[in-house]
């Protein structure tokens, strides 16, 4: 009896093993990354406009503290004369500066000046505070908070939807003002509520980049196989903690370059593994017939 079940074992081992790799979904390559000021393309978008296949979009925000649904939409490139002036980390070959829809060309305030001199490579958005109240002569306590969007696609064998934990996403950020980081998460009104990938200090340092490697993480980086979502949450804080009366707009925007994965090959021997105990089950199995024939035959004469 024993035997048996050494044999079946053998028998059932590799076929399980292969089986249970196979239901596993396994990233092989990814599309879709580009930087901020690209479209979909690949194609750099002129400084100053937007495209209508621009590759990172605004999804969500927060305007007098309240969604305000008024800066969706495509992002819009900075100038880069803007990106000088105020000494911001430099375009790269891979991502330049982008900011909302609706940005202004200059500070004024909100929302008296939210529609002077927009969408014209400026950077002035709503921001300041973190909490909404009229001070009841106009002004407001303000947050201004921007979620920009890429969407990319992972290739690779399983069904789409499936987690993949041999996946790997790379790139360089830098924000105005704050940032944080999130992968395939959900939201409510189109701001992310689920655990962060990364979250930057509380500082104001537009003037430096964060290299970062977001390895897949079931709360805080699901990757999975097929459509997934990059999306940087930047609050337009202006520096300020608490509650604020100024209503005067604020620079705000998002730098992203370098964006590529790693996909790592993942158990490479299991293949191998699984092979090699397929035939190591075979031979041993061969090795044994002729044996068990030989001891049923002499348990036969021995009867006769």
């Amino acid at each position: 009896m024993k035997r048996k079940l050494i044999t079946l074992a053998l028998l059932l081992g590799a076929p399980l093993l292969i089986q249970k790799i196979r239901a596993q979904a396994v990233a092989t390559g990814v599309s879709g990354l580009y930087g901020t000021g690209f479209t979909t393309s690949g194609t750099a978008i002129t400084q100053g406009t937007t495209s209508a296949s621009a590759a990172w979009s605004v999804t969500g925000d927060i305007a007098n503290g309240v969604s305000a649904s008024k800066f969706l939409g495509t992002s819009y490139v900075v100038l880069g004369s803007v990106v000088s002036g105020d000494n911001f980390v430099a375009n790269q070959s891979s991502g330049s500066w982008i900011t909302a829809p609706g940005a202004t060309a200059n500070v004024g305030s909100y929302p008296a000046n939210d529609s002077t001199g927009a969408n014209q490579g400026g950077i002035y958005l709503p921001g300041e505070g973190t909490s909404y109240a009229s001070n009841g002569s106009g002004g407001y306590y303000q947050e201004g908070v921007y979620v920009y969007t890429l969407t990319f696609t992972i290739t690779g064998t399983g069904t789409a939807g499936q987690a993949v934990s041999n996946f790997k996403l790379n790139l360089t950020t830098t924000a105005d003002d704050t940032f944080s980081v999130y992968i395939n998460p959900t939201t409510s009104a189109g701001i992310p509520t689920s655990t962060a990938a990364y979250t930057s200090s509380g500082t104001y340092d537009p003037m430096s980049s964060t290299n970062l490697s977001i390895a897949y993480n079931s709360s805080s980086a699901p990757f999975v196989l097929g459509t997934n979502k990059l999306e940087m949450v930047v609050d337009n804080t202006a520096n300020v903690v608490g509650a604020s009366s100024d209503n005067q707009t604020t620079g705000s925007g998002l730098l992203v370059y370098d964006l590529n994965a790693t996909v790592p090959e993942v158990l490479p021997w299991v293949p191998a593994a699984g092979a090699v105990l397929a035939y190591a089950a075979r031979l041993w199995f061969r090795r044994r017939r002729p044996r068990c024939e030989a001891a049923h035959a002499l348990k036969a004469g021995l009867s006769a």
